[in-house]
C-alpha cells in the first residue's frame, strides 16, 4: 500500500507491540475490511522515513509541514480511541443530517491549498450578519497570508449580505462558505432575550465538520481580532482534550458555577463560550453535541442553568479541555462605561476582543475607546459604508440613553429616553 493510499484511508498503524500508542487503532476500509499488518507497517515505516528525511514524500507539499501531516493522521486516529469496535459502525450517527444545511455557498478566493488550513466558524441569526462579517475582515486583517477559511452557519442571507461577503472573500484572497440553516429543530430548545436558538448553531458545526477537518474554531460573531492567531494553528491537542477554551471570571465565578450546576470539578475554571477551538475527532468520539442537546431537553437541567448551552458544555467538558490564555478571548461589555470606574483590560498582547453584553460596537450608541478593533475593521471590508445600528427595541433604547448621557450627549439621551417610554407603552 503506498502513502498515498494509505492517505485516501486516512489512518496510520504498526504492529501489536505498540497497542499503548496512538497507533494502535486500525480504521476499516472503504468497505469495512480491515488493513493487513504488513501492509499498515510498511505504511507506517514509509511514513516515518519520510518525517525522518530518510525517503521524499512524492506528493506535492510545502516543505516543513510535513509534521503536521503526521498530526492529522493523529487525531483522525483519535476519532476511534474511545471505541473498541474496528468496524465501519463505529462511528457515531450524526446528531444533525445533512438536510438541516438547504443551501451552501461557496465564496472561494483563496490561493492556499486545503492541507493546512485552519477552519474558523460562525453561528449567527440574521441580527449578527453584520458583525460577522466585520469579524472575519478583522481576523484577515490581523492576519495576512494565513491559510483561512471561514464558515457561516445561518438562517437568513438575502441579497446585500451575499454581495457583501462575496466582496469580502474577494478583497482578501480568502474562502467563505455560507450554510443556509433550518432552525425548526433548535427552536423547541431554551432560549432569552439575549441567547436566541443560533447560540445552538455551534452544534451543527461541530457535527457537521466530524469527519471532515481535525480542528475547527468556533468563534461568536461579536469578537474582533487585533492580533496573531499563529499560536492556534499550531496547537496540538493533548489525548484527552476535546478544545481549547478561555476561562471567565475567577475562582469566586468558578465556584459559584460549580454550586449551581453541581459539578464540583468547575472550581478549576469556567469557559465563555463564545471562543471554542474544538478537538473534532475526540468531540466526536464522545457525542459531546448530542450529550448536549439532550441535556438542554431534559426539565431538571434546564431549572439549573442560566447560560444556557454554556453551562451544558462546561459541564460536559470539565477535565477535558485546555484553558489557554486569556488574550484569546478577552472580554468586555461596553455597558461597564457605564459604571463609575471601568478598566479596560485589552493590552498589546490581547487576540480576540470578546463584546460582551447587549451593546455590540456595531450600535451607534457603542461610540468608546474599546470599540476602535470593530470599526478598524469595518473601515478595511465592504461594510465600509455600511451605518452603524440604531436601537430599535425598548430594551436599546433604554441602553442608547443611558450611554447617550454617559458620554454627555444629553440632546440625544433625553430624545431616546422619549422614544423607550413610548415603546413602553405599545409592548
Amino acid at each position: 500500500m503506498t502513502l498515498l493510499e494509505a492517505m485516501s484511508y486516512g489512518i496510520p498503524c504498526i504492529s501489536s507491540d505498540c497497542m499503548s500508542g496512538p497507533r494502535d487503532m486500525i480504521k476499516p476500509g472503504i468497505n469495512g475490511e480491515l488493513y493487513a499488518p504488513g501492509a499498515i507497517d510498511d505504511f507506517v515505516g514509509h511514513l516515518n522515513q519520510v518525517i525522518s528525511g530518510e525517503v521524499q514524500y512524492q506528493h506535492a507539499i510545502i516543505p516543513g509541514t510535513i509534521e503536521r501531516f503526521y498530526d492529522m493522521l493523529y487525531f483522525k486516529i483519535l476519532k476511534m480511541r474511545y471505541s473498541r469496535n474496528y468496524k465501519s459502525d463505529h462511528y457515531e450517527q450524526k446528531i444533525f443530517e445533512e438536510e438541516v444545511i438547504q443551501q451552501t455557498l461557496d465564496y472561494n478566493y483563496t490561493q492556499h491549498s486545503d492541507a493546512n488550513k485552519l477552519n474558523i466558524a460562525y453561528g449567527i441569526d440574521k441580527n449578527f450578519l453584520f458583525g460577522c462579517g466585520v469579524s472575519i475582515a478583522s481576523i484577515l486583517l490581523a492576519n495576512p497570508a494565513k491559510a483561512l477559511a471561514f464558515h457561516v452557519f445561518t438562517d437568513s442571507f438575502g441579497p446585500e449580505d451575499r454581495q457583501r461577503f462575496e466582496a469580502l472573500a474577494k478583497q482578501y484572497a480568502t474562502q467563505i462558505i455560507i450554510y443556509l440553516i433550518d432552525c425548526e429543530r433548535l427552536k423547541s430548545l431554551p432560549s432569552t432575550k439575549n441567547w436566541t436558538y443560533a447560540t445552538y448553531f455551534r452544534f451543527i458545526i461541530a457535527d457537521y465538520f466530524s469527519d471532515k477537518t481535525d480542528k475547527v474554531l468556533y468563534l461568536d460573531a461579536d469578537i474582533a481580532c487585533k492580533g496573531s492567531i499563529q499560536k492556534l494553528i499550531d496547537l496540538n491537542f493533548a489525548e484527552n482534550e476535546i478544545a481549547a477554551v478561555v476561562a471567565e471570571g475567577e475562582l469566586e465565578w468558578w465556584t459559584k458555577r460549580s454550586v449551581s450546576l453541581a459539578t464540583p470539578g468547575l472550581v478549576s475554571g469556567y469557559f465563555n463560550a463564545g471562543f471554542i477551538l474544538i478537538n473534532i475527532p475526540l468531540w466526536t468520539a464522545e457525542n459531546i453535541s448530542k450529550k448536549a442537546i439532550e441535556m438542554l431537553k431534559d426539565p431538571e437541567v434546564v431549572q439549573r442553568i442560566t447560560h444556557l448551552d454554556q453551562d451544558v458544555l462546561n459541564i460536559l467538558l470539565v477535565n477535558k479541555a485546555r484553558f489557554v490564555d486569556k488574550n484569546f478571548n478577552t472580554q468586555f461589555s461596553l455597558n461597564y462605561e457605564l459604571k463609575d470606574s471601568v478598566i479596560n483590560p485589552v493590552n498589546a498582547d490581547t487576540v480576540f476582543v470578546h463584546y460582551i453584553g447587549p451593546t455590540k460596537p456595531w450600535h451607534s450608541w457603542g461610540a468608546y475607546p474599546v470599540s476602535q478593533y470593530f470599526l478598524q475593521a469595518k473601515l478595511n471590508s465592504p461594510w465600509s459604508d455600511y451605518a452603524l445600528l440604531n436601537p430599535v427595541t425598548s430594551h436599546q433604547l433604554r441602553y442608547a440613553a443611558k450611554h447617550m448621557f454617559n458620554q454627555k450627549r444629553y440632546t440625544s439621551g433625553i430624545a431616546y429616553y422619549i422614544a423607550y417610554f413610548k415603546r413602553k407603552l405599545l409592548e
